[in-house]
């Protein structure tokens, strides 16, 4: 019996990187072969346990307090001993893998710091190139995303390194998603007072990358036409970290006379309320810069949503048919799209796409299993 330690200690400082483990748990335990040969211990934070409670009859549920990321080590690398795994996903340190006995698997979420530099820290850039030189080992295993994380680590990192798995995840909603009730929904909609289905939904932070302003730059195109009552909903906390400036511009934008009724921001809200906004929204509109696989894109696609999805390389490996291109740095198009969109039928159909992602779970699956059966 393989055993697996899965590290999904984090916060809702990247809220993304917790749920992408349970997205990736989600989808070995839906592989048979997985489930038969291997057994998997999840680590993660007190305050995150919930997050994974479903799966305690499945996998072993341990919590971890530290102090820092040298403790956090510390204590990953006591909980592999004491539950003899022979592998840890991500790879907490290359070196303490090797001298316990243990199989370490790299994963990098993505390689934006090459494409947008300016968008990083000189210290940020530093500690990611770094970061990068230890995937290149050809006996550590490296997962990506999508095709498109390789084509970049082919083009940035290494021409040559093998033992790369490429891994995308979906959505696993399921259960947030069938406690969705038209009462709940008018319940969540009501706090912001906006009404169910008369809205548009941008569901990111606001990073520089996530390039909200493409979408508020579109509204101002079209804000004489646009039908009454017609809002949009942004969910996320208004600050970039790396840019204090960048949310004084979007503030500004928000405040403009043509946009200040129409564009409601909800902060950081509970996971449930930003499906439920999701769920009752007419589409939902991606315009990320940069994404190595989206997550909001996956969990509109549970949701059967239309997107207005941005023209980028990872979104082409993400789309369905219900997703039309745009050019993220076209404002003037998107406003067009926009509000042919609106005039447009709600088709969604859910228990299609929590069907799809099932059987896009499994697919995905496949290649991790590989990964253990080759390492």
């Amino acid at each position: 019996m393989k055993r697996l330690i899965i590290d999904a200690t984090g916060s809702s400082a990247w809220i993304g990187g917790v749920y992408h483990k349970k997205n990736m748990v989600f989808s070995l335990l839906r592989n048979d072969w997985i489930r038969d040969n291997c057994r998997i211990v999840l680590v993660t934070d007190p305050d995150m346990a919930e997050v994974f409670r479903e799966f305690e009859t499945d996998v072993k549920l341990v919590t971890v307090k530290y102090d820092g990321v040298r403790q956090k080590k510390i204590k990953l690398a006591l909980t592999a001993l004491r539950t003899g795994c022979r592998y840890v996903f991500p790879c907490f340190d290359v070196r303490i893998c090797r001298l316990l006995g243990i199989t370490g698997i790299n994963w990098i979420p993505d390689y934006q710091h090459y494409h947008y530099p300016e968008f990083f820290t000189d210290a940020e850039k530093s500690d990611r190139r770094m970061l990068d030189l230890r995937t290149v080992d050809d006996r550590v295993p490296l997962v990506l995303s999508s095709n498109d994380c390789l084509s970049d680590f082919r083009q940035y990192v290494s021409g040559t390194k093998q033992n790369i798995y490429i891994v995308p995840f979906v959505s696993y909603i399921e259960k947030e998603v069938r406690e969705i009730s038209e009462e709940y929904l008018n319940e969540v909609c009501k706090k912001i007072a906006i009404t169910p289905y008369l809205y548009a939904c941008v569901s990111n932070q606001f990073w520089q990358h996530k390039n909200h302003k493409v979408v508020l730059e579109a509204l101002k195109c079209i804000a004489d036409r646009l039908p009454e009552g017609a809002r949009f909903v942004f969910t996320g906390k208004l600050s970039d970290y790396r840019d204090g400036g960048y949310a004084d511009e979007i503030r500004g934008l928000l405040d403009l006379p043509e946009l200040s009724g129409r564009c409601v921001c909800t902060g950081f809200i509970d996971r449930r309320e930003q499906l439920a906004l999701m769920h009752g929204a007419r589409f939902i509109i991606q315009p990320s810069l940069f994404e190595g696989w989206g997550t909001v894109v996956e969990d509109a696609k549970v949701l059967d949503k239309t997107i207005l999805l941005s023209d980028i390389p990872v979104h082409h490996e993400q789309m369905n048919d219900k997703c039309t291109l745009f050019d993220p740095r076209d404002p003037q198009a998107l406003g067009e799209l926009i509000l042919d969109s609106w005039s447009r039928d709600i088709t969604d159909d859910v228990e299609a796409g929590i069907i799809r992602m099932h059987e896009s779970a499994i697919g995905y699956s496949r290649e991790f299993e590989r990964l253990l059966k080759e390492n």
